[in-house]
């Protein structure tokens, strides 16, 4: 699975990771989502990194 976009800030990001990690049949989350900085117009891009689940 492959989140990318934007969102307000970190923790929301690592929550839409967290909540596609609970989603049945995902093996794995390419997480490409971009955090915007509120005070100021350029974002700020995380390295983009896949996480691998645990075996279920």
């Amino acid at each position: 699975m492959m989140l990318s976009g934007f969102v307000a800030n970190q923790s929301q990001a690592e929550k839409r990771v967290a909540f596609v990690c609970t989603v049945k049949g995902v093996e794995s989350v390419s997480d490409k989502l971009y955090v915007k900085e509120t005070n100021k117009t350029s974002v700020t891009r995380p390295t983009p990194e896949t996480r691998r689940l645990p075996a279920k």
